[in-house]
């Protein structure tokens, strides 16, 4: 009571004192000192930081998934419109989402759109041990033709599941599509006995009958099966048997046509089958055409997603002069959609609208997301003028810069390049995407070996096979010709001489392994030894242009001058490469240079 009663007495004396820790008494707080204040602020601004970046992460995340399950929800209610805005919307925030890739795979194949497809791949790629899915990408490919991704989607699949009627039907129409029609019928036929309840097997392998037919008669006769099937039929499998009278009644355009209107009163008709409606009334009936593709740009303002393939379609079909009009009555948001605004600029260099083309690239406040290559490449083409080629270049350099980042791009700027005739720049885009080990390599160096070879270019098939020796493509026709031209072109010679040894010793008797070995041994100065390698090989086959080369040309180093004359002017007029056309005229003036008298 003593203590109290003193520290009363001092507070109330504003007396300052101080309380040993022993006496369990607290000192007043001292004030705060300014840097204290400075990083209790700063530690406060870097936890809100924290929880903010912390919310839009977890936004990212579930956002997309959220507006995925509106999308398919409007899908159900059969809202297209509301589910492509809920779609574009979750594809702005990711395109690494399983279930939102998926959603759009689905809502571009409900539509009949080819767009389907790279996105079934796309969600292959995140699942790549899902069977369902690749399946599901074989399906969509093989609906829109594009057969080797279905077939890649299906030797993909493991060995142990490899069964079950969808399999088998899905392996039927790849067969078919290469023309194995036998095969096709007995697979879709094992797929029905699989799947008894399903007529889809049935009603293909009458299809496999009728592109088997040897006769107009069976055909026929085939034909009136699929139509009696029709008329049988509801739903689904009725519009499937009108779409195989649509599409072999070529002999019969009004044929065609009628099963063509069939097809698009159904309610199930896509835009596949309305494209191909409207080319039908393109060829046989203007009028009416008119009328089907206003209805349809009309449809395209519900299906935001329909924008952009109903212009390729324009554009293809020579008429991507109306499309500017067409925009005018489109939604500035839709007409901005990248896809949109890539197809706009298509259709506006179809019908070389240069100065449209620039005006729409320039334009300020467009997103074209991934399809920057594309603008780049755009400006490229339309800076022709000789003051602007080095702009051109440098756009067109960074058109295959950005391309070359983008899955699917360098396809497409290929193909355009093409188009535009520019031989030598698709050809450096190639020779960029097998630098950059683009997934398609094998197919690029095929593309490259087929162009190469038509232009009679020995030093770009000998960089092809260069490549493809590298990468282990191709076999022993691969070596062979890698040695044949290092040494048409005297590159890599001792490389090339134990290539062709290899392959020679291997199959003497190969008559392009002989006819190489002999070439490296005409370039090494074993002339005897190359015509010993020739010599075993049956007439026919020494007759042939690769053997015949470097027969003649051994026979004269042999001093066998004049058989070697007979050899080489048989073939001079020949398709030779201009290596080869030197070699054999060198040849030929060595043969008819008079003797030197000086030598004997």
């Amino acid at each position: 009571m003593e203590i109290k009663a003193s520290i009363g007495s001092q507070l109330a004396a504003g007396v300052p004192f101080f309380v040993d820790s022993t006496d369990h008494l607290i000192r007043p707080r001292a004030k705060p000192k300014p840097w204290r204040i400075t990083l209790f602020w700063i530690g406060g601004i870097l936890l809100l930081l924290f929880f903010a970046m912390a919310g839009w992460s977890l936004y990212r995340r579930l956002q997309p998934v959220l507006l995925s399950k509106k999308a398919r929800a409007a899908m159900d209610k059969g809202d297209t419109r509301g589910a492509s805005l809920f779609l574009a919307r979750a594809l702005q925030l990711t395109t690494d989402n399983i279930e939102v890739c998926e959603t759009a795979a689905i809502l571009y194949e409900d539509l009949g759109m080819i767009e389907a497809i790279p996105w079934w791949q796309r969600v292959v790629e995140l699942t790549p041990r899902s069977t369902k899915r690749r399946l599901a990408l074989a399906r969509a490919a093989l609906r829109f033709r594009k057969f080797d991704i279905a077939e890649a989607a299906l030797s993909e699949i493991v060995e142990e599941e490899k069964s079950g009627a969808e399999y088998f039907g899905l392996t039927a129409a790849i067969a078919a599509s290469k023309g194995r029609f036998d095969e096709a019928q007995r697979l879709f036929l094992e797929a029905q006995r699989l799947e008894p309840a399903n007529e889809e097997h049935r009603l293909n392998a009458l299809k496999c009958r009728f592109l088997k037919a040897s006769t107009a008669q069976a055909r026929s006769d085939t034909l009136a099966e699929v139509r009696l099937f029709a008329q049988a039929s509801t739903g689904l499998l009725r519009l499937m048997a009108l779409r195989i009278l649509r599409d072999n009644s070529a002999a019969d355009s009004e044929a065609a046509l009628d099963s063509s209107r069939l097809i698009m009163a159904d309610q199930n008709a896509d835009w596949t089958d309305r494209f191909a409606h409207l080319a039908l009334l393109l060829r046989s009936s203007p009028i009416e055409f008119e009328g089907s593709l206003r209805l349809a740009e009309d449809e395209c303002e519900r299906q935001t997603l329909a924008v952009a393939p109903m212009i390729a379609w324009m554009t293809d079909h020579h008429l991507g002069s109306r499309v500017p009009e067409w925009m005018s009555r489109i939604a500035p948001a839709v007409a901005g959609i990248p896809d949109v605004l890539a197809q706009r600029a298509l259709a506006l260099a179809s019908v070389n609208e240069w100065e449209g083309v620039l005006a729409l690239v320039e334009a300020p406040g467009y997103d074209w997301g991934t399809y920057d290559f594309l603008r780049s490449a755009l400006r490229a083409r339309a800076f022709v003028s000789p003051s602007k080629i080095v702009q051109g270049d440098a756009q067109w350099s960074k058109a295959v810069t950005l391309a070359l980042r983008i899955k699917g791009a360098p396809e497409k700027l290929a193909r355009l390049a093409l188009s535009w005739g520019w031989v030598e720049r698709r050809r450096d885009l190639l020779w960029r995407m097998v630098a950059a080990n683009h997934p398609q390599t094998p197919a690029v160096l095929a593309a490259l070996f087929a162009e190469l070879e038509q232009a009679r270019d020995a030093s770009g098939l000998q960089r092809v096979f260069s490549e493809m020796l590298s990468r282990n493509i191709g076999g022993s026709m691969t070596e062979t010709n890698f040695a044949f031209y290092s040494l048409l072109l005297n590159k890599n010679i001792d490389r090339a001489d134990q290539v062709a040894q290899t392959l020679f010793k291997r199959q003497p008797l190969d008559a392009r392994f002989a006819a190489t070995y002999a070439y490296a041994c005409f370039v090494k100065g074993r002339n005897l030894e190359g015509l010993a390698a020739l010599a075993p090989l049956p007439a026919a086959e020494r007759n042939a242009v690769a053997v015949q080369y470097p027969l003649g040309l051994l026979q004269v180093a042999a001093g066998q001058g004049a058989e070697g004359a007979v050899t080489l002017s048989a073939i001079r007029g020949q398709v030779l490469f201009p290596e080869q056309t030197a070699m054999i005229d060198a040849a030929l003036r060595r043969v008819a240079r008079p003797p030197d008298p000086s030598s004997k």
